[in-house]
């Protein structure tokens, strides 16, 4: 069956249908590639996978990335697949879940680490009544649509990526213990402001509110302004597509040129359950040892 493309948002988004991603031959694989690069956010709709398949369709893309024991999520991980994590709100062990609350600011996944991963996927196989959302904004029209004395200012700056820096709930719920390890393994690192992709060779913002802390080379008073409006700029609506999600989606992201954000629109006591996989990317910072 031929794959039905359609776009989602004017700013980025595609639903994919005809393809069962536990069965893709090369010429269906090389389509949704390329519809990923141009659409950067790609939806799979009623997909009926095992967890093991869906990790096989993630890593064909690259090599699955490992967090388990590094990010202390072992209990979140599948002992088939340590590539493969579950997302959820539900009660882990008899103990409030560690990933309940995660990705409520906008951000590309773990650019806190000089090696990102490039992509990230979602299979959703619990989701509230209603809420629950996830929106994605595009960096390419974000660092588009900046004026040319502004781009020539960017290109070429660093940024300080710092998981730690954002002192939200998660980060002030670790012991002094748990925070000196992550702080030990996360140190501050380097990005580029603007990265340029090393698929489509597009530049593209890459700063986010959940984790850009200063602009290297500056004060931090005199890189906070500058932050604070590329950090509204990045997701004016006109960039945006807003997921309803759906049991049985598989959603997958380029983390190069789109930022998300998991919305706390949904009842607690109702459950949002998400496979996830992600995959490694090339070295694009460096870590900031001394910072």
């Amino acid at each position: 069956m031929k794959l039905q493309i359609r776009r989602l948002a004017h700013g980025l988004g595609a639903e994919v249908r005809g393809a069962d991603l536990s069965n893709l031959d090369t010429a269906a694989f090389d389509a949704i590639h390329a519809a990923w690069m141009e659409h950067l956010v790609l939806v799979f709709p009623e997909q009926r996978l095992t967890g093991l398949r869906f990790a096989a369709f993630s890593e064909r893309f690259g090599d699955l990335e490992i967090l388990g024991s590094y990010q202390g999520l072992d209990e979140y991980m599948d002992p088939d697949c340590r590539g493969l994590m579950t997302v959820t709100n539900r009660n882990i062990r008899n103990e409030p879940s560690r990933t309940r609350a995660v990705g409520r600011k906008w951000h590309a996944d773990r650019s806190f680490v000089p090696q990102a991963p490039i992509g990230t996927f979602l299979y959703c196989r619990e989701i509230p009544e209603v809420g629950g959302d996830t929106l994605f904004s595009n960096q390419y029209r974000a660092y588009d649509t900046l004026s040319e004395g502004l781009k020539g200012v960017l290109d070429g700056l660093w940024a300080v990526h710092d998981v730690l820096g954002r002192q939200d709930s998660l980060v002030k719920a670790l012991s002094p213990e748990e925070l000196a390890r992550k702080r030990l393994m996360d140190p501050p690192t380097a990005q580029p402001v603007v990265r340029v992709h090393e698929v489509t060779g597009k530049k593209a913002l890459y700063v986010s509110e959940a984790v850009t802390t200063a602009i290297l080379g500056m004060t931090e008073k005199e890189s906070r302004p500058l932050l604070e409006y590329l950090f509204r700029h990045s997701v004016k609506p006109e960039f945006t597509y807003r997921h309803h999600w759906r049991v049985d989606d598989v959603v997958m992201w380029d983390n190069r040129c789109a930022m998300h954000l998991a919305l706390a629109d949904f009842d607690p006591a109702q459950f949002r359950t998400m496979l996830r996989t992600s995959v490694v990317g090339p070295v694009t910072g460096h870590a900031l040892k001394e910072y």
